[in-house]
């Protein structure tokens, strides 16, 4: 998948995954990353948040959205 992420996030995630850097300015750094699954993937956008925007695929977003949704309703009462 190809995100958008900023420096100091890239920082602590780059070092924990296989990273092909495509281009970058003075805060951020556009890459292509292969996470081992798809719920791992999702879980970084998660923990991640605003740091990590997703380029493409753009229907991942359904799946961290998924993945979000099941782990807050785990938390209390469920979301609608």
């Amino acid at each position: 998948m190809t995100l958008r992420a900023r420096h100091d996030a890239l920082a602590t995630f780059a070092p924990f995954w296989q990273l092909e850097h495509l281009a970058g300015d003075a805060t951020t750094a556009t890459v292509r990353v292969r996470f081992p699954t798809i719920t791992i993937a999702a879980a970084q956008f998660i923990i991640y948040g605003t740091a990590l925007e997703l380029l493409e695929p753009l229907e991942f977003a359904a799946t961290v959205a998924r993945h979000a949704r099941e782990a807050l309703d785990r938390c209390g009462d469920p979301i609608p």
